[in-house]
């Protein structure tokens, strides 16, 4: 909590929304039907290798924040602004490895071999492996950025257009439940993801410390 509150000069932050589909249990007592939880829409298994050719699978974002992005390295629109980005927000991280993650998925693994995405991490200055970029099957990566991440990620018309992908940076939290999208090409977004990674760990801290005093 110290460390939050150096950082961002407060400790108030506001409620982030969960998205995507939430489905409630209930318990049938003889009063009735009573809600007893709610599950909520998290981003599902996945299994790749990273630039390292080191497999990589979802076990890996348990218990960490993470920022997650889909990109190629040939990309000249939106890719190179995403990817600064998300090198300015790790930077501001760097030393919360422990709890903090980031992954940009590639939508053109047929070129980017781990030996390109470790080249690409390079350039970028990426602190591995805080900072994973992943390759491997084409169809389940989208698959991945259409059901599990919500966002866009498919092929092009082959031209100048070669992807369709979002440019959204995706912000989940421990339990791997998406709290924010952001505008990876917008100064002004990337900021309120920085300060929404803060209100995250914020919320972590408080639960870790309400399930102390319960125990």
């Amino acid at each position: 909590m110290i460390y939050v509150i150096l950082a961002t000069g407060k400790e108030k932050f506001a409620v982030l929304p969960v998205y995507g589909k939430r489905v409630p249990t209930y318990e049938t007592t003889a009063e009735g039907d009573t809600l007893v939880d709610t599950i909520y829409h998290s981003i599902p298994e996945f299994a790749f290798v990273n630039q390292d050719n080191q497999p990589v699978d979802r076990s890996t974002m348990e218990g960490r924040i993470c920022v997650s992005n889909f990109i190629f390295t040939n990309c000249q629109t939106i890719c190179p602004a995403m990817s600064e980005s998300m090198a300015q927000v790790q930077h501001r991280f760097v030393e919360r490895q422990d709890k903090v993650a980031f992954y940009s998925f590639t939508i053109d693994p047929a070129n980017d071999t781990p030996e390109v995405l470790a080249r690409y991490a390079i350039r970028l200055k990426a602190k591995h492996p805080q900072w994973q970029f992943l390759t491997g099957d084409q169809q389940e990566i989208f698959k991945l950025a259409a059901q599990g991440f919500l966002i866009q990620a498919e092929k092009g018309d082959g031209g100048a257009e070669q992807f369709f992908h979002s440019n959204r940076l995706v912000l989940t939290d421990t339990e791997g439940r998406i709290r924010g999208m952001y505008d990876g090409t917008d100064a002004s977004a990337v900021v309120r993801l920085t300060e929404d990674i803060r209100a995250l760990e914020f919320d972590a801290y408080l639960s870790k410390k309400n399930r102390k005093k319960k125990i």
